[in-house]
């Protein structure tokens, strides 16, 4: 195969993030004063250049949290060709109903890759220094019990997870994926 663009693209459409994990690249950008945000101009241009002239086989969208800027991940859902996989990287804390609702809407071919940096309260608040557990669980079952949507679970390891990989794993397996 002989391959002239990448097989993946991936876009941020916002350095905004609810949470500041210290292995972020992002994470130096906390305390900028104004966040950039991709607006739906700059949308239409890279939809442009995707489906016209890259047209890979998946597009990533990415951040910061890509659910902070709604109105560009309404524009990049709406458009893209069913025959591009969708995947779209969050920390799962603003993936609401009504959000889903919207986006399933538009397309209802997209997937997430949801980031939880450990299962446990503490250690999840300490890693992300954001007190939201309990929304990436609540929308997570939401997820699982009433949409369609297929799901990913990723962590980042690090020397604070490390000895719990495989009791995140059997967590969420029997609390969420048995």
């Amino acid at each position: 195969m002989n391959l002239s663009y990448p097989i993946n693209a991936q876009i941020e459409i916002t350095e905004n993030c609810n949470h500041n994990c210290f292995y972020c690249y992002n994470s130096w950008q906390v305390n900028k004063v104004k966040k950039a945000y991709m607006n739906i101009k700059t949308s239409n241009l890279i939809i442009s250049k995707i489906c016209g002239d890259i047209k890979p086989f998946f597009i990533t969208i990415t951040g910061g949290e890509p659910f902070l800027n709604m109105s560009v991940l309404k524009n990049f859902i709406s458009k893209i060709p069913l025959n591009m996989s969708i995947g779209i990287n969050t920390n799962l804390t603003h993936t609401t109903p009504e959000n889903l609702e919207t986006l399933l809407g538009l397309n209802n071919t997209f997937g997430l890759l949801a980031s939880l940096p450990h299962f446990e309260k503490e250690k999840y608040e300490f890693i992300t220094k954001s007190k939201d557990i309990n929304d990436f669980y609540t929308n997570l079952l939401n997820i699982k019990e009433n949409t369609n949507i297929p799901i990913t679970i990723n962590m980042v390891i690090s020397k604070y997870n490390l000895n719990s990989i495989y009791d995140q794993g059997k967590f969420l397996f029997e609390k969420f994926f048995y």
